[in-house]
């Protein structure tokens, strides 16, 4: 024993004193700075983790965690980039049986609270958060990075169906500036929006946020300097329930693609106080999700159940092409995605037990050409372009 007592007593003495400038605490995650290359940040949904793909080289670089219960599933959702800032907010959502949305749903309970988590876009280390309401599901960043939409589904859930229709509208929640969630500075309003929103975008002024509504069946406009609801018009085409589900905008920001579920079909509006529909699309065998505008005249709709895409016309709504895909092809399609290259990719949530994947298509024909695994029940990714 004395001899080994001794020999740690010469390590000591020949390594020197302490480093007085190093961190007591240093920072061992790995580092992924930005390099030029198409990346994508993938919220998986089942796994607590972000997948970081290289979509040039279609490969997963890296997939750190991104909970805050290292029990249960916090069940990230969506994601936003602020670029200049060098930021990333997740959305945690608590979808889990254990303790989250499955779990209240069935037993007609509130959901628990969510979170909006913002993150170093290096590394992903956590920077500061919020806590939400229950069941965030989409995110909205203005295009200079100021103000950040939160949507959440949740309060319906617990309310009876008999309630009023006010009672059960739930929040969409403004934080501006989002970035001040790093030092706890962050304003944050509520606007009653409707009943279970499930999408939000901004417009190109980002004075106005239009929300997908699905237990309203409606698309709602909201004044984001107000925290007020300017209008809500109807989702569907009067046939049916519409339960609309998604909601992208076009790269000009005038034009709404809204996905309804059960009509299966989607609709295109104006970003107008007054939304105005432009066409209503013949209903798809799948149904439709987040769509992508593969340029000013042609529109890519993912859809599932069965698992495929559909090319509408812009102007018309019409189908001018559509495929089917196998399971280890694209299982469950949910995001479709243009680069400004012209290359085309689609996230595919697979079956919520087995990984889902990043999948780039054939703009031309939809073909799957190459395919990369994520995790399990992937929900949105973001994407950063050199």
């Amino acid at each position: 024993m004395r001899r080994w007592w001794t020999l740690a007593l010469l390590v000591a003495a020949c390594s020197g004193p302490p480093d007085a400038s190093a961190p007591a605490f240093p920072n061992r995650r790995p580092i992924y700075p930005p390099d030029g290359r198409l990346r994508a940040y993938v919220a998986n949904g089942l796994s607590d983790t972000i997948s970081i793909v290289d979509l040039d080289a279609m490969a997963v670089i890296g997939s750190p965690p991104v909970g805050r219960d290292p029990v249960d599933v916090d069940g990230p959702a969506a994601l936003a980039i602020d670029r200049g800032r060098g930021l990333l907010y997740v959305a945690l959502s608590f979808p889990s049986p254990g303790g989250g949305g499955l779990h209240a749903a069935a037993h007609n309970l509130a959901p628990p609270p969510g979170y909006l988590r913002v993150l170093a876009l290096d590394d992903l280390r956590p920077l500061g958060e919020l806590r939400a309401d229950g069941n965030p599901v989409d995110l909205a960043l203005a295009g200079n990075g100021g103000a950040l939409l939160m949507a959440h589904s949740g309060p319906a859930v617990a309310i009876p169906l008999s309630a009023p229709i006010e009672d059960r509208r739930a929040a969409v929640t403004l934080v501006d500036p989002a970035s001040a969630m790093v030092t706890g500075e962050a304003r944050v309003a509520r606007s009653a929006a409707c009943v279970a929103p499930a999408a939000v975008v901004y417009d190109e002024a980002r004075a106005r946020a239009f929300v997908a509504c699905a237990g309203e069946d409606a698309l709602a406009v909201v004044d984001t300097a107000a925290a007020a609801v300017l209008s809500r018009v109807p989702a569907g085409d009067g046939t049916g329930v519409a339960k609309p589900g998604a909601l992208v905008a076009d790269l000009a920001r005038t034009q709404l693609l809204l996905s309804n579920r059960v009509l299966r079909q989607v609709v295109l509006f104006t970003t107008d106080d007054e939304p105005i529909r432009r066409f209503t699309s013949a209903p798809m065998l799948g149904v439709p999700y987040f769509a992508a505008w593969l340029s000013d005249s042609e529109i890519l709709v993912p859809t599932q159940s069965p698992s495929g895409a559909v090319v509408v016309d812009a102007e018309s709504g019409a189908v001018r092409r559509e495929i089917a895909y196998a399971e280890d092809e694209c299982a469950s399609p949910r995001q479709a995605w243009r680069a400004r290259d012209g290359r085309v990719f689609m996230l595919c949530e697979g079956d919520g037990v087995t990984p889902g994947a990043v999948a780039r298509l054939d703009p031309a024909t939809l073909a799957v050409e190459a395919r990369v695994a994520v995790g399990i029940g992937p929900q949105r990714m973001a994407v950063l372009e050199p």
